[in-house]
């Protein structure tokens, strides 16, 4: 994930992370919980998530986006954007 916040980019609230094996119906092996709060330096944050072994063919990522710009960040209560480089 992208975390400018001098740009109203922040980290999402949570992913939840969902696999299958056909691509129409997903289960849940995840939910990670983030801090859309953190402040700092600008820079890509590379969360861990870890969950059970398991096998599928198709992996779904779901970001939540915190909606606000968190109070204690720059520009608090504008629309805060959310910001993907890749998943590895």
């Amino acid at each position: 994930f992208v975390k400018y916040t001098a740009r109203d980019m922040c980290l999402p609230r949570r992913v939840d992370v969902a696999v299958s094996d056909d691509g129409q119906t997903f289960r849940p092996v995840g939910t990670f919980p983030l801090n859309p709060a953190e402040g700092g330096k600008r820079g890509m944050v590379r969360p861990q998530f870890s969950f059970a072994p398991t096998t599928a063919r198709y992996v779904r990522i779901t970001a939540q986006n915190v909606g606000q710009v968190p109070a204690g960040l720059r520009n608090p209560g504008k629309t805060a954007q959310l910001a993907v480089d890749e998943v590895t």
